[in-house]
């Protein structure tokens, strides 16, 4: 009772004593000493409260002080049972006393109060006199052998049905489960008469209380199946009870009481009321098995199966039905087991079986994704990964302010916690895949079902991970001394540390006893004042490691999982909220390395090719150009043009798409140095030999001389020579954010292929009189047909020099040729250009 008291306010206008007398009137008495802070009582009901607390004490320290009650069945266990039981009976009632009287000063608690202590007076006057008329009817002798008390009338009442004739109970006539109409023998001015009808008409009173409260309880209008047995005696009642109505008629005031009290909180959505709702909704819907027991309560068949419980779609639907006024979309955690039945319900809130805030209202609605970080994306949710928590940068607040005669630089990155289950098979992938992103992400995976206190990620990760996970922090220096502000330490407000904390009260307020068997992924921008994405980050590796499935296939294999066969069709046909282009089908392009050469040389200024397709592409690239570059990256790694950096180090470039003039895409580098570089490296002008002149000139010297034109074998954006030590650190990242490291030279490096016709000219041009490379176009000489293969024998042992390979026509071919000029030497490969390029061309010619 305490628990639900209010005490009065120590304000010093409060007067009149705050007490109820005997009978339920409110004592008209003065304060005693109204000047002292937290009296509220009269002298006579101070001295009354006093004494009656000193009573209450003095029954419950004898009663705790009766400890032998665990023995075998003898005489003194059972004595000091039926003491025990005594005593508490006692301390309890005087307790209820002390509560009512002198601590009921909530003002609609005190109308509820008078009116108990009122009636509960007139009821003690009625058994008194009840009392002295058996006492004339029966006579000393008779008198002396009832059994408990005088107002305890005993009657042999069978307790069940179905039990057999020994199984008996005493009950009191006044008992609610004994129908007035078993009273016939009494004459109807007979006092016991009138305290059975003050008692049914109480109860009513009470009952309609409650059913104004919860209006669903009354199924004596409407039936509605709900169940609450909290102990032993009332599941017996429940048990023989047809209906909530009748149990409720049959139940004690008190017991009500204790009813409205839960029905208050639990209609106010208290989550500490939720998981007796939780548990009611599975029992309900608890199927029965034929070798399974069952039991009848308030009128409906229960299984009482030693089942596992979880919350089925079915459950969910109930949930949504009946109770989505009480139960927001915050307090789904309190009714979910393990992490399956959480996911279960948000997918099913995603597919907006739950409603959207168009149709019902944020009240009446599950699905509120501009409040509820787990649906801000839907495409992640039906891809198994719940969102928990997120923080984000203010862009717009100025990162360098000036406070007086300080000036502070404040900074802050984006992070994002989700969850996914540790049955699904992509859990693990998934966080491999986002840990490779390392230009982009910082991610943390944790194993919540670890002992507690144990919070460390599971490895691999390193010490230098853990100590830059920040996620604001800030520097100062003085006004005066603004230049050297960007020397200044950082100190961090907010850390990984702030993080896990907020996660813990999370999960202790949000989601009850949810089983913790999921994964817990702790993701950090790495870059300050970035746009938050990082959900949209999630979606998209999700996508990629299933294959990039159109957006209606997703939604067909989340109603496969969790709709009842019947329901499938006609709900994806009552989804109208599907948007099949936001998500296309990517294919795999094809293998673009030993199957195609990008152009290396399209224009003279390459710059001017960047500058204009930045201005004709969008800075952000679609999931298409994003997919079409990771796997051509993919493909550069697999046959050791670069290889993939593990740990974070700074890149230097992004790659970008261009089309090239066959139709097809192709990924570009803008590497742009600083003109302090680019002198150091101008003085590479090798000389480019002219391919038809060396051969006239190789013909003039020997009249018989065969000759075919080749190409030497590179890259598809790259020469076959290991990158320059000097040029080691000029990583690149993707658009998904992993750093990829060059082995050999790329087209794109200011001058590399004056650099690699330096080394042709030097390994092949100088040493070979009778072969001559430009860029990658070759001309094999031979003095006649009978040299031929002692020339490409010396033209292969130096290709295995440096694992050049080369493309010649086989010497037995047509494609040999006396005359040279047949061989088209005035053009030479080039790969495939820019179309931009050719437009810029075509201008420039103009």
């Amino acid at each position: 009772m305490l628990a639900y008291t209010q005490r009065p306010s120590n304000s010093s206008t409060v007067l009149r004593c705050c007490a109820f007398d005997k009978k339920g009137s409110d004592c008209e008495a003065r304060v005693f000493q109204p000047e002292r802070s937290g009296h509220t009582l009269c002298l006579n009901q101070h001295h009354e409260y006093k004494k009656l607390y000193k009573s209450y004490k003095l029954k419950h320290e004898a009663y705790d002080r009766i400890t032998q009650i665990n023995a075998d069945a003898d005489t003194d266990a059972k004595k000091n049972i039926e003491t025990k039981i005594g005593l508490g009976k006692e301390a309890l009632s005087l307790r209820n006393q002390v509560n009512r009287r002198f601590f009921s000063t909530s003002q609609d608690n005190r109308s509820h109060v008078h009116e108990i202590l009122r009636l509960q007076s007139e009821v003690d006057d009625l058994e008194e006199k009840l009392r002295k008329w058996e006492a004339n009817c029966k006579g000393p002798a008779e008198s002396g052998t009832a059994r408990g008390t005088s107002n305890q009338e005993p009657e042999l009442v069978n307790e069940s049905p179905q039990a057999k004739t020994t199984d008996r109970v005493w009950k009191s006539l006044l008992d609610p489960t004994i129908p007035k109409s078993r009273l016939g023998s009494f004459p109807s001015d007979n006092p016991i008469i009138a305290i059975k009808d003050f008692l049914t008409r109480n109860t009513k009173l009470v009952v309609r209380e409650l059913y104004s409260i919860v209006p669903s309880l009354n199924d004596s209008l409407s039936p509605i199946l709900d169940e609450e047995a909290t102990d032993s005696r009332e599941l017996l009642r429940a048990t023989r009870a047809q209906t909530i109505d009748s149990f409720l008629q049959e139940s004690f005031i008190d017991d009500i009481e204790e009813y409205i009290k839960f029905f208050k909180a639990f209609a106010k959505g208290r989550f500490d009321t939720f998981w007796f709702l939780r548990d009611a909704v599975c029992d309900f819907l608890l199927d029965s098995q034929p070798s399974s027991t069952t039991t009848c309560i308030l009128g409906v068949e229960i299984a009482m199966e030693n089942a596992p419980r979880e919350m089925s779609v079915q459950g969910w639907d109930l949930l949504f039905q009946y109770f989505r006024d009480i139960v927001p979309w915050y307090g789904l955690g309190y009714f979910a087991f393990q992490f399956e039945d959480f996911l279960a319900v948000n997918t099913l809130i995603a597919c907006q079986r739950y409603g959207h805030p168009d149709d019902h209202g944020d009240y009446r609605c599950w699905y509120s994704p501009e409040k509820d970080t787990g649906q801000e994306c839907r495409l992640a949710v039906l891809n198994g990964f719940i969102a928990v928590t997120k923080g984000f940068s203010n862009a717009p607040i100025q990162p360098i302010k000036v406070e007086g005669d300080i000036v502070k630089e404040r900074v802050s990155r984006c992070y994002l916690v989700g969850r996914i289950s540790k049955n699904d098979t992509l859990a693990l992938r998934l966080a491999e895949e986002l840990k490779e992103r390392v230009a982009r992400l910082q991610v943390l995976l944790y194993d919540p079902e670890l002992e507690i206190g144990n919070r460390k990620p599971i490895p691999p990760y390193t010490a230098d991970e853990l100590a830059d996970t920040w996620i604001t922090r800030f520097r100062t220096a003085p006004t005066k001394d603004f230049e050297q502000l960007s020397s200044q330490p950082w100190t961090v407000e907010c850390s990984l540390d702030d993080i896990l904390s907020d996660v813990a009260s999370i999960n202790f307020f949000g989601y009850g006893s949810m089983a913790k068997n999921y994964y817990e992924f702790i993701i950090i921008d790495r870059t300050p004042g970035r746009t938050f994405n990082l959900l949209d980050i999630v979606a998209d590796a999700l996508q990629k490691l299933n294959k990039d499935p159109p957006y209606s296939e997703i939604f067909r294999q989340a109603t496969q999982k969790y709709l009842p066969v019947d329901e499938r069709d006609d709900f994806l046909r009552a989804l109208v909220e599907v948007n099949p282009d936001s998500v296309p089908r990517l294919p795999f392009p094809n293998q673009y390395v030993s199957n195609r050469v990008r152009c290396w040389n399209a224009v003279k200024s390459f710059q001017t090719i960047l500058k204009s397709a930045k201005q004709d592409r969008p800075l952000i690239l679609s999931p298409f150009e994003s997919r079409f570059i990771s796997n051509v990256v993919t493909d550069l790694e697999s046959h050791g043009v670069i290889t993939r950096i593990s740990e974070y180090e700074r890149p230097y470039t992004l790659p970008i798409i261009m089309s090239g003039t066959d139709g097809y895409d192709d990924i570009y580098f803008n590497y742009k140095f600083t003109s302090s570089v680019e002198r150091n490296i101008s003085n590479l002008n090798p000389p480019r030999r002219n391919l038809l002149e060396f051969s006239k000139a190789y013909k003039r010297d020997h009249p018989n001389a065969v000759f075919a034109k080749g190409r030497i074998n590179v890259h598809y954006c790259a020469w076959p020579l290991p990158m320059p030590a000097h040029f080691q650190s000029l990583h690149f990242e993707t658009p998904e954010g992993r750093i990829y490291r060059w082995e050999v030279l790329p087209f794109d490096l200011p001058l590399a292929s004056c650099y690699w016709q330096s080394i042709v000219n030097r390994e092949i041009n100088d040493k070979l009189p009778f072969a001559c490379l430009v860029d990658t176009t070759l001309v094999v000489c031979a003095e006649n047909r009978e040299t031929l293969g002692t020339n490409l024998k010396a033209l292969s042992d130096i290709g295995k020099k440096f694992k050049w390979s080369f493309s010649i026509p086989d010497p037995s071919s047509a494609s040999w040729a006396t005359d040279f000029r047949q061989l088209g030497l005035g053009a030479l490969w080039e790969g495939v250009r820019p179309a931009l390029a050719q437009a810029i061309d075509g201008d420039a010619i103009k």
